[in-house]
């Protein structure tokens, strides 16, 4: 059986919106259309902004989004083609921790489907970059904000921590 949940990042709400439960088998796209009617707005946005983890990676599913004017924010994995159409920003950025990270914004266009979209990558003194991949538009939302909105997204793996505490489920099994 597996577990399909939408969440709202929103830290005054600590339930999933809704939660249903499939067989193994169910097609992980073909859940996303049932959750996606009840994600909604936070009242701070004017659309919602979907967050997914790196372990749903359809570019497809992102194309049709883009082409329904719906907003994502998804890591970027290494080997995905892509082709930089123009560079945004590029700047040093100091963190409170005295961190200095390099921050890059470009505007790419995706090999495998072909469609534009904004690549985010916040690079690390240790090396451990980020790179997204969103629609959210540059004017709109800067790129630290793009990786800020992305790492708010831990709102939901607490809440699946959580939800495994209070309902006593000690394990999860899962095909990968």
């Amino acid at each position: 059986m597996e577990l399909h949940t939408a969440a709202r990042l929103d830290p005054a709400m600590k339930q999933p919106l809704s939660t249903f439960v499939t067989g193994a088998n169910y097609p992980k796209s073909d859940a996303f259309p049932v959750l996606a009617g009840d994600a909604g707005v936070h009242e701070d946005l004017d659309s919602a902004i979907f967050v997914f983890d790196k372990g749903y990676v359809h570019y497809g599913r992102f194309a049709s989004m883009k082409n329904e004017g719906m907003d994502f924010v998804t890591p970027l994995k290494d080997n995905t083609k892509h082709e930089v159409v123009d560079t945004l920003h590029d700047f040093e950025h100091e963190q409170s921790d005295s961190e200095e990270v390099r921050v890059i914004d470009e505007d790419i266009e995706l090999g495998t489907v072909g469609r534009e979209y904004q690549k985010v990558t916040v690079m690390h003194d240790d090396d451990d970059d980020e790179v997204y991949l969103t629609t959210l538009s540059s004017d709109e939302f800067d790129a630290l904000e793009v990786a800020l909105i992305y790492g708010v997204r831990w709102l939901i793996e607490i809440m699946f921590r959580e939800l495994k505490q209070y309902t006593n489920i000690q394990r999860f099994t899962v095909q990968s």
